[in-house]
């Protein structure tokens, strides 16, 4: 299956800033699917949400197989990124 697309959140009267994390049971051991965002225009994600990029970061976004979790995080790397999502769902996995 893979991960599942970005929605499209971009409107004609502009755009949301970043998206909402649906969260999950802190104590279950998801495995996610771990993605950086590409940037469109230097601060939006492809589905239309403005994330104001600063130096060096990026969005990455986490979802969880069974798509309970979705949660999105900014850091400077994928290890970064590993990093916070594991502070919360510390018994969870990663594909790749």
């Amino acid at each position: 299956m893979g991960m599942p697309p970005l929605s499209n959140v971009g409107s004609r009267f502009g755009a949301p800033m970043g998206r909402r994390n649906l969260h999950g049971d802190p104590d279950e051991a998801y495995k996610f699917w771990l993605r950086k965002l590409d940037w469109v225009d230097g601060d939006y994600d492809p589905g239309g949400a403005y994330w104001g990029r600063s130096g060096g970061d990026y969005i990455y976004r986490a979802v969880s197989t069974d798509g309970e979790v979705e949660q999105f995080v900014r850091a400077k790397s994928r290890a970064d990124a590993k990093t916070l999502l594991l502070e919360d769902y510390p018994a969870s996995r990663f594909f790749n």
